[in-house]
């Protein structure tokens, strides 16, 4: 991989939460400390009070965020609906190699 590669990765971190908001900030802080900022972050949120949604529409961070709500959407089902929302996804299993 060429250092030109490098510059054309996209990151893209999805966050399923339910009425978690101390653990939404906690993510969010670390996320915002990372070395390489990822290009976009996607919360689904899972039925949760209104809180979470103030929160994220009220959060600065450098990063745009998308926000989606949906009823009932339990961390694979949430994960599933983030991956819908993104720009870019990779995934790798254990069997695929890589390279």
């Amino acid at each position: 991989m060429g250092s030109d590669e490098l510059n054309i990765v996209s990151i893209s971190v999805i966050v399923p939460i339910r009425n978690e908001l101390k653990h939404l900030k906690r993510i969010l802080l670390s996320i915002s400390e990372q070395t390489i900022l990822p290009n976009e972050i996607v919360i689904v949120d899972s039925s949760s009070s209104k809180d979470i949604k103030e929160f994220v529409e009220k959060y600065t961070v450098t990063v745009p965020m998308i926000y989606h709500h949906e009823k009932k959407a339990y961390p694979g089902k949430a994960r599933n609906i983030g991956v819908e929302e993104t720009a870019a996804v990779s995934r790798c299993d254990p069997s695929s190699g890589m390279g």
